[in-house]
């Protein structure tokens, strides 16, 4: 379920994204508005997106290898870190919102869908949105309590987290079938979506963090650290992204990441698509 603000601005996208030039981020869109609605043209991507690329290793019975869940991690964490430069939070980041460039292995990636995005994304708002799966604890908490704020920064790192750990394991840290029957109505009990959203939100805020007893996760330590790290359900304790691009799992691999960066990305950007990042 995504939650969107009550005073959502339709070319809010347009607006974010004009401030945005990444190669990490999707291009600058260009907004044709009529009398009755609003046309909004991106970058085109053929690769589909990361949730989709996850499942076709998982349909397989294999998990993304480190290296590769690595290098597009890389490249999320640059993506972040330019937006929260320029102030911007996402606040609704998700495998499904991060495009690839085109089909293949280790492939470019791009984050989209900056409908939810908000400036001054270190302000804390009540105006709780994203997708429930992918809030952190505060911002669960905010959506049924009225008093209560949450921040835009933190939580991008937290749905930063939840990826990681998607691509690593193929499984969502908190988003999973669950044997628990809840105390509702019997018309209540007929709505599995609800009693689903509940499942999660209660694991959320009160459950035990993410489960590392697959037997991927034993040999991936430092992946682990830093998935706790931006798990952290105390948004000022939590990592930042700034934090985890200082990781030792990132940083033990760092040559080669920014190597494979610019041999694979940014060397391959043509003329037109530099022109538009420099404007």
């Amino acid at each position: 379920m995504k939650i969107k603000p009550s005073q959502y601005q339709p070319d809010i996208q347009y607006r974010t994204g004009r401030n945005i030039h990444v190669s990490v981020l999707s291009g600058l869109p260009t907004l044709l508005t009529t009398p009755r609605s609003s046309h909004l043209f991106l970058q085109l991507c053929t690769g589909g997106d990361l949730f989709t690329y996850v499942n076709s290793y998982t349909e397989k019975g294999i998990w993304m290898c480190e290296p590769e869940a690595k290098y597009i991690m890389y490249q999320i964490l640059l993506g972040l870190l330019y937006l929260h430069m320029e102030t911007i939070s996402h606040r609704d980041l998700k495998p499904e919102n991060i495009l690839l460039h085109a089909p293949g292995p280790y492939p470019r990636v791009q984050i989209a869908d900056f409908g939810l995005a908000r400036p001054k994304g270190w302000q804390a708002t009540f105006n709780v949105c994203g997708t429930v799966s992918y809030l952190p604890p505060e911002g669960v908490l905010a959506l049924d309590r009225k008093d209560l704020k949450y921040t835009g920064f933190p939580a991008d790192c937290w749905s930063a987290g939840v990826t990681l750990y998607i691509m690593l394991c193929g499984s969502h840290p908190f988003d999973y079938p669950s044997p628990k029957h809840w105390s509702t109505t019997s018309s209540q009990a007929e709505d599995e979506d609800m009693l689903r959203e509940q499942d999660v939100k209660e694991r959320i805020v009160f459950g035990d963090g993410p489960d590392f007893g697959c037997k991927v996760w034993k040999k991936l330590d430092d992946a682990q650290e830093l998935i706790t790290q931006l798990l952290n359900p105390d948004p000022t304790k939590r990592a930042t992204i700034k934090t985890a691009l200082s990781s030792p799992w990132i940083q033990n691999d760092l040559e080669v990441l920014e190597g494979a960066y610019q041999d694979r990305i940014l060397s391959t950007l043509d003329e037109a698509e530099l022109a538009r990042n420099r404007q």
